[in-house]
């Protein structure tokens, strides 16, 4: 080898390089600021986030629970539904949010009522008395 040991370059500060990609550009630059600013290694700080990304998709939630509003973005109107099942005297309607992606399903809890439009064998109708 004649000065340069193989893989670096003159240039070489010892820090990856930056991706191309802005979106992943902008991240790895947060977190060479993050690692600078709390004298750790590069390496620490990206594991710190992974695992910080991991315990926040873990730990997502929803507000509210209404009928034919998507619970993620709040967005009324825009749940496709498909095909409803019944599951121990419970409706489940799965849907997907035409607007944010998210799916899921509407339950609802089956109840008895009453008895209607009850007829006798020649068609005959019955009254309810109740």
């Amino acid at each position: 080898m004649t000065g340069r040991q193989r893989g670096y370059s003159r240039n070489d500060s010892r820090q990856p390089r930056l991706p191309k990609d802005q979106t992943l550009r902008e991240q790895a630059m947060v977190i060479r600021e993050f690692a600078k600013n709390n004298g750790i290694s590069i390496r620490v700080a990206k594991v710190m986030f992974e695992e910080a990304e991991e315990e926040e998709i873990k730990s997502k939630t929803f507000k509210h629970n209404r009928q034919g509003i998507c619970p993620v973005c709040e967005v009324e109107g825009n749940l496709e539904y498909g095909d409803y099942f019944i599951d121990d005297c419970i409706v489940k309607f799965p849907w997907k949010c035409d607007d944010c992606g998210a799916s899921g399903k509407e339950l609802y809890n089956m109840e008895f009522t009453e008895h209607c439009s009850v007829e006798d064998k020649d068609g005959n109708a019955y009254e309810n008395q109740d």
